[in-house]
């Protein structure tokens, strides 16, 4: 709570910088539960719906623009730099979490519906975004994904049964596609093939879907290898 309340800037926890990032959405996810926890004084609690709400507000106004996902960090110059899905789609849940607690406070709704505006008028990098940011070698991968689909469920958003089979169908046919001695690019183009005769997405997104999926195998291949390696040593 101490290190919360001490945070300076657009953070919640620690200090600024790109090492920090997941850090300071991760803050913000751990505070979310305890929000609503009963056992938390009145005090603390508002203390913490106080902390939370204005760590968002600030890396909301830090963003480069009202539609794009909110930024990675921000530095001691209050600028936005890098696009957070995890960070945005945490940032919805947060809002409508607040609203839960207190439905008449309009703010805390314009807001909720300002994070929805953000996903969807920035559909590409919440697709991609999620393997390139914070750093190539370093991405948030499953976390912005998850985030974003819990933030999309706060408002409502279901999935139905066909496409959830559908989208089981797809994965599993881009897992067997091969992925050794092949590029990035390659496997991006295989991808894409799989991805418009599956028909699950709308041709649009196709090439946003291949292009992260290409990435995950590629950063995945080593762990799928060592481990692969590791059963038949067991045998």
């Amino acid at each position: 709570m101490r290190e919360i309340q001490s945070a300076k800037g657009a953070n919640i926890a620690g200090e600024s910088g790109m090492e920090e990032s997941t850090a300071q959405w991760s803050t913000a996810w751990y505070v979310l539960p305890l929000l609503s926890l009963s056992s938390i004084s009145f005090a603390t609690r508002e203390a913490l719906i106080d902390r939370i709400g204005q760590f968002f507000l600030d890396r909301s106004a830090a963003s480069p623009t009202e539609t794009c996902l909110l930024p990675t960090q921000v530095d001691e110059s209050f600028r936005g730099d890098g696009k957070s899905a995890f960070g945005t789609g945490v940032g919805l849940v947060l809002w409508r979490t607040l609203e839960g607690i207190e439905p008449q406070d309009k703010m805390r709704a314009k807001q909720a519906q300002k994070m929805v505006n953000r996903i969807i008028e920035s559909t590409t990098d919440v697709i991609q975004a999620p393997m390139f940011y914070p750093r190539p070698n370093h991405p948030e991968g499953y976390l912005g994904w998850g985030a974003i689909c819990l933030g999309a469920a706060s408002v409502g958003v279901r999935i139905s049964y066909d496409d959830c089979r559908a989208a089981v169908s797809l994965t599993k046919q881009l897992n067997d596609e091969a992925v050794s001695d092949r590029s990035e690019k390659e496997l991006e183009r295989a991808y894409i093939r799989i991805v418009k005769k599956n028909k699950l997405l709308e041709p649009q997104f196709a090439g946003h879907v291949a292009r992260a999926a290409a990435r995950l195998s590629i950063i995945y291949e080593p762990v799928r290898v060592r481990y692969e390696a590791e059963d038949l040593t067991t045998i």
